[in-house]
């Protein structure tokens, strides 16, 4: 993911969640464990923009 700094930052960030098809992921295998790998390069317990996108797309298809 785009660091700090980066044009279009956040505009990156979420295209990058929205396409990730994890509704289906999750509602096909609900007993099974989504994994993401990867630098997110962001402080994702900071309030911010990206973050909160994040933090957002976590909550909304229930990922720990």
């Amino acid at each position: 993911m785009p660091c700090s700094g980066t044009v279009d930052r956040l505009f990156v960030f979420e295209e990058v969640l929205n396409n990730i098809p994890s509704t289906a992921w999750i509602q096909t295998y609900p007993y099974h464990t989504v994994v993401f790998r990867g630098d997110i390069n962001s402080v994702l317990h900071a309030v911010g923009p990206v973050s909160d996108l994040f933090n957002h797309f976590v909550a909304h298809n229930f990922l720990t």
